[in-house]
């Protein structure tokens, strides 16, 4: 109703162009406000098309995050399982110097020892040098008296057995040799009886000083028989040296016979 009172109302010159003035104006305001309407949804398309590619990217990010986040994971759980290798690692170390040093230790011990047993190595060299040369001059000694033996023996053969029928054995020597300290003990046994007669004689002699002139004939009897007396005494100092030589050989040819016999 209002439009068609102003319809009805009578419109001046002015007032049209003042209308036609203002819808003008309105009109390029308007235009002006579509162009920034199109430039507000082109720029509202690009903000979505930015937001949109924005998006993507922050899901990217993310996906990249929870990616560096698994690899930290994995790091730190690397790392840790290193930080305990290397505190193993620093154990061994350690018990590894520890053993280093035990076993300088026994190094050196083995070491000394080692000398130690070359010295002992050298003595005992020494002593195996001097006892093979001992042993030598021992095997020289042995042959020596092996043949001053067979010498001996040979020596005593022709003494017992001076005709050299045959050739007599080491028990027919020893046999013999026994008959001979047998005579010997009987001489001997006769040289004491002679000794005691001298020693009676002597006696006699000597009590008989006073009475030497009166008894001259007995006295020169009792001369005589000093005389063989002292003859068998010089007898009986062969046969002692003779019976000491037998009993040599006896036991010589005793030792020999049980070599044989083992």
């Amino acid at each position: 109703e209002a439009y068609d009172h102003l319809l009805e109302a009578p419109v001046t010159r002015e007032q049209l162009n003042h209308y036609r003035n203002v819808a003008e104006a309105a009109r390029s305001e308007l235009a002006a406000t579509l162009v920034k309407f199109e430039s507000a949804q082109s720029e509202l398309r690009e903000l979505r098309s930015k937001l949109l590619s924005k998006e993507v990217s922050c899901q990217e990010l993310k996906a990249e995050m929870e990616s560096y986040k698994e690899n930290n994971a994995r790091k730190s759980s690397l790392l840790i399982s290193l930080r305990d290798r290397v505190q193993e690692l620093e154990e061994e170390s350690a018990a590894l110097s520890t053993s280093k040093i035990r076993t300088e230790i026994t190094a050196q011990s083995a070491i000394k020892e080692n000398q130690e047993l070359k010295k002992k190595v050298v003595e005992l060299d020494e002593k195996l040098q001097k006892c093979l040369k001992e042993n030598e001059e021992n095997k020289n000694q042995v042959s020596q008296n092996c043949r001053k033996h067979e010498e001996f023996l040979a020596q005593l053969r022709d003494c017992l057995d001076p005709e050299k029928n045959e050739k007599a054995s080491d028990e027919d020597l020893i046999l013999k040799l026994g008959e001979l300290c047998k005579e010997n003990a009987f001489v001997k046994g006769q040289i004491v009886a002679l000794e005691e007669t001298i020693n009676v004689h002597e006696m006699e002699a000597k009590a008989s000083r006073e009475t030497i002139m009166r008894l001259a004939s007995e006295v020169n009897r009792a001369q005589k028989k000093a005389a063989s007396c002292i003859e068998e005494k010089g007898k009986l100092s062969q046969v002692q040296y003779v019976e000491h030589v037998c009993a040599s050989v006896i036991m010589f040819m005793k030792q020999k016979l049980k070599i044989r016999c083992g």
